[in-house]
């Protein structure tokens, strides 16, 4: 077995920082249930989630300029 293998990313399959064993609660843009991403990737997905609250936010804070 070899202790040193990267996980990869659940959606571009591309090898990540994170050692397979590492646990999950040391690791960053890891999804419970759906397992390690890619900083790229959680950006993406995460990051187009959260673009309406993001444009919301600025015309509420600009409507009365």
């Amino acid at each position: 077995m070899n202790k040193n293998k990267k996980d990869k990313c659940v959606s571009c399959k591309k090898e990540t920082q994170y050692d397979e064993f590492d646990h999950i609660d040391l690791r960053n843009f890891y999804i419970e249930g759906a397992g390690q991403l890619c900083p790229e990737c959680y950006n993406e997905i995460y990051q187009k989630s959260d673009s309406w609250k993001n444009t919301y936010l600025y015309e509420l804070q600009h409507h009365h300029e």
